[in-house]
């Protein structure tokens, strides 16, 4: 994570496929965690759709929960994302 370091993001998500169009719509929570043991919450929600670059999702998420003194600035944070066979979730933070 950048200005942070390595971390570590726990997640489960619930996918919901539609055959007839091809699109995934999910739902998730996690948590993202430091290497010193500081970690912050976190829900989202996406669409992801098959194409030749391979299962594409953009989404949006909220970080919330957490003491961190180090995640603290993603308190109440929301974002947008892209995951991607070539581009591992790559989140860009909203003012």
């Amino acid at each position: 994570m950048k200005d942070i370091g390595n971390v570590t993001n726990r997640m489960t998500f619930i996918n919901t496929y539609d055959a007839q169009s091809t699109i995934i719509q999910g739902r998730g929570n996690g948590t993202i965690e430091t290497e010193d043991g500081q970690s912050i919450r976190w829900i989202s929600s996406d669409v992801g759709v098959l194409s030749e670059r391979g299962l594409i999702f953009h989404g949006i998420i909220l970080f919330n929960n957490t003491n961190s003194e180090n995640l603290s600035f993603l308190n109440g944070k929301l974002g947008i994302y892209e995951d991607a066979p070539e581009i591992h979730r790559t989140i860009w933070l909203l003012d």
